[in-house]
């Protein structure tokens, strides 16, 4: 444990600089596993988001959603924290597509505001809901921070 949080320590403090994923398993809508440039594998929370969770309703479309957009390979990822769990917390791109916002835009996963303000996060989780796709289907969506209270 000790040495993944020094390299995701490591890997923060390279200056928010983009840097080469190679996406080995999506964990869930809201983390991946995958191979540094060097290597090394580390963990990866998206930021500003937190999606459904496995035993919770919609969590298997929410990773099966970030499955689709990561589609099994390389991403970038800009590194903007590491977590109290020693991951990296980060947008994530594929083709220059923002797959944050896109979890987010497709209903997929809860603008996680606490963590992450963002007035375009919020626009589109609210634009997610009003248009009523993926998780805002549901008459009573639970919050994934609520889920986990439980």
């Amino acid at each position: 444990m000790v040495r993944v949080m020094l390299l995701a320590l490591a890997v923060a403090a390279s200056g928010f600089a983009q840097q080469s994923l190679r996406v080995s398993r999506i964990v869930d809508g809201d983390t991946v596993r995958g191979y540094l440039d060097s290597g090394n594998e580390v963990r990866v929370r998206l930021t500003g988001i937190d999606a459904p969770e496995d035993d919770q309703p919609y969590g298997a479309e929410s990773t099966a959603a970030l499955t689709a957009l990561v589609g099994g390979g390389d991403v970038e990822m800009l590194v903007t924290d590491v977590d109290r769990y020693g991951r990296i917390v980060a947008l994530l791109f594929r083709d220059g597509v923002n797959l944050n916002r896109k979890m987010i835009a497709s209903g997929s996963a809860w603008h996680y505001e606490k963590y992450y303000p963002s007035a375009e996060f919020a626009r589109l989780e609210r634009e997610s809901r009003i248009n009523r796709v993926g998780l805002w289907r549901s008459s009573d969506p639970v919050a994934p921070w609520d889920w986990r209270r439980r």
